[in-house]
Order: C-alpha cells, then sequence, then structure tokens
C-alpha cells in the first residue's frame, strides 16, 4: 500500500490535464507510472502501465 504522502497521483493528473486542456499529447513517468496520453480530434487515449523504478536502476549500474 502506498501512502497519501507518497503518492504520486496528483501530481500525474495535473500533469495530464495541463497537457490535455493544451490538445497536447504526453508521456509521463512517475514513481511506479508510465503514462502516454495521445490527443485525436474526436478522442483521447491514455494508456497506464507499471513502471519498475528498481529494475531501472539496476540497467544504470
Amino acid at each position: 500500500m502506498v501512502e497519501a504522502d507518497q503518492s504520486s497521483v496528483d501530481s500525474i493528473i495535473e500533469q495530464a490535464q495541463a497537457r490535455i486542456n493544451q490538445r497536447e499529447g504526453a508521456y509521463i513517468l512517475e514513481g511506479i507510472f508510465d503514462i502516454n496520453i495521445y490527443i485525436y480530434e474526436d478522442r483521447i487515449q491514455v494508456y497506464v502501465s507499471y513502471n519498475n523504478p528498481e529494475a531501472v536502476i539496476n540497467q544504470e549500474t
């Protein structure tokens, strides 16, 4: 369980909302979330997947 003060959900929602308001797509990588937002004339697609920060750190060493 992720504590509320450790959650990145509020930040992700703010970033996503700003990009959607600007009619721009986005790639957001924050905490355990990997998010892609695609803006089309008639729809918005949002893909959310799991990001394992520990695996990324291990790949860098």
